[in-house]
């Protein structure tokens, strides 16, 4: 069987933070990386997409990071708003496409699939939204 898993998740996409090393060297998440794992976490559990049970074998994950465009990105003439030409299409700033992979996979993990190790194939990529869209996660995960 090789369904396709799609889910939207309308949140603004947010990176994996770096693992803060304790006193003793012990490793922890902050409360924010927490609270926002717990948000796609919320996201993931009410998907009609989740499977009944973690997908074994081999994976391909593919996730689509779209962000809020800044207000640089858009003139007007006559007050009426407009997106400029140069306006760019994808996201070149942080977070790093390895970071939002990260977070997503480790929320992912032992709900959509056993472990992250399973993800063979990985495609991420950060756009702009447009048309009045906001700003969302969508991944697709099938088996490969």
């Amino acid at each position: 069987m090789n369904k396709m898993i799609s889910v939207t998740i309308p949140v603004e996409p947010k990176g994996q933070k770096r693992v803060s090393g304790g006193k003793f060297k012990h490793r922890f998440k902050d409360g924010v990386q927490r609270s926002r794992e717990q948000i796609l976490l919320y996201y993931l559990n009410a998907s009609p997409e989740k499977p009944s049970a973690p997908l074994t074998g081999a994976l391909r994950l593919r996730v689509k990071a779209y962000f809020a465009r800044p207000k640089a990105h858009y003139g007007s003439k006559k007050k009426v708003p407009y997106l400029k030409a140069d306006a760019p299409l994808f996201h070149t700033s942080t977070p790093d496409a390895d970071n939002i992979a990260k977070m997503l996979q480790d929320v992912m993990n032992g709900l959509y699939f056993e472990d992250d190790r399973q993800i063979v194939i990985l495609n991420v990529m950060k756009a702009y939204t447009d048309n009045g869209e906001g700003p969302r996660w969508e991944l697709t995960l099938d088996e490969v």
